[in-house]
């Protein structure tokens, strides 16, 4: 009998409580639905989206990513409850000193990306990219450097090849390590692929230098640095996170077993509506383990929402300073105006700024009805004209 038991994150974060960091002075939220796969936070510009992702990852991880410390600000605490299972794990980081409760920093696999997702390695001195490639740099930092998935799969395929022709009766585990590795990179090809719909092909080229990539329509396979700046994002946002989940989860075999806590500053940046929409989805399909928590500045990737989401937004009053409100809605009836104009983003202002006339507002959901209402008008007006009579072609135009 096929499985229907739906997979949940394996961890989940439950409580978040920041005190003093940046311009946040006290700020919370508990009691977040257990499993949720996606966490999105919203709210204007400069109200301290960014901030909470920081202090989440600064609570998980302390302020330290390999050499790089990440904050220097004083007197901050940040504490967070991670549930894994039924299982609590508390987290605070303090500055100027750092006191873990609850389980060593790092024990939670986690991964943070800033809304800088176009720089992969390869660009500039090894030195440099180590210091701009930690697991959190970009998220701090607009400098930030991803991991080179381009570079993991042109190594697994070389290795791959070559250990699978090497002589069998001498070495039979050579192999069958080869066959693996050939399977990883077949499987991280599939990932990337069902990320972008528009891709039919990615192949290593043949001095096995880069990795080209056939647009569907196209004739003329494409570099990473002739693709669009959507394509790109994807392919260097979920190549590092493959890279880097896959080198710390070692047994795992595909991206359903892989996980942990993925941050994602302006998810929508870059994207295509259609994308901003399909990619919440997307990952969780692929991703299943791994909850995702990301700002957005836009209504459409709340459209795409996996079911049991949760929904932040940040607010600032003068007694309170920044604030987080968890909502209690339910997107799945509404449309991009009414989430737009809900307490979700709490823009009223949805009428066109070049708009003379309220009564000729078009109210209709979709572009399509428009075209028909507008083709239904003309005809009854012809048929007026007409003086009652209907013209031979009148219902057919």
């Amino acid at each position: 009998m096929e499985n229907t038991e739906k997979v949940v994150p394996a961890h989940w974060l439950k409580k978040l409580e920041i005190r003093n960091y940046k311009g946040i002075r006290h700020a919370q939220v508990g009691d977040l639905p257990q499993g949720a796969p996606w966490i999105f936070l919203t709210g204007r510009n400069g109200y301290g989206k960014t901030c909470v992702l920081q202090a989440v990852y600064l609570a998980l991880a302390g302020k330290v990513d390999g050499q790089t410390i990440l904050v220097t600000d004083d007197h901050f605490n940040i504490e967070a409850e991670v549930m894994v299972g039924q299982h609590a794990m508390r987290f605070v980081t303090k500055s100027p000193e750092e006191l873990p409760m609850g389980g060593p920093k790092g024990h939670v696999p986690l991964i943070a990306y800033g809304p800088a997702r176009l720089s992969v390695q390869g660009s500039i001195s090894a030195n440099r990219e180590k210091e701009l490639s930690s697991a959190s740099y970009s998220l701090f930092n607009s400098d930030g450097i991803l991991l080179n998935i381009e570079t993991e799969l042109l190594n697994l395929l070389t290795r791959g090849k070559t250990l699978v022709q090497s002589n069998v009766e001498d070495s039979p585990t050579a192999r069958q390590e080869g066959e693996k590795l050939l399977g990883k990179y077949n499987f991280i090809i599939q990932v990337l692929m069902e990320l972008m719909p528009g891709i039919v092909a990615i192949n290593a080229n043949p001095s096995f230098q880069n990795m080209q990539y056939m647009e569907e329509g196209d004739s003329k396979p494409k570099l990473f640095d002739e693709l669009a700046s959507g394509y790109k994002s994807i392919i260097a946002m979920v190549g590092d996170m493959l890279i880097r989940l896959f080198n710390r989860q070692p047994a795992a075999s595909s991206s359903s077993a892989l996980e942990g806590i993925v941050l994602i500053d302006e998810l929508d940046l870059h994207l295509h509506v259609s994308w901003q929409k399909k990619l919440p989805g997307l990952l969780s399909q692929l991703f299943p383990k791994i909850q995702f928590i990301a700002t957005t500045h836009s209504a459409i990737p709340i459209l795409g929402a996996p079911e049991g989401s949760v929904f932040l937004t940040l607010e600032r009053t003068e007694e309170e300073g920044i604030v987080i409100e968890k909502l209690d809605i339910d997107v799945a009836n509404l449309t991009p105006n009414l989430i737009l104009s809900s307490e979700i983003f709490d823009f009223q202002d949805i009428i066109a700024s070049f708009n003379k006339n309220l009564s000729e507002l078009r109210t209709e959901d979709t572009i399509a009805e428009v075209t028909y209402h507008d083709r239904l008008k003309h005809k009854l007006q012809a048929f007026l004209d007409s003086g009652g009579k209907y013209p031979k072609d009148l219902f057919n135009k």
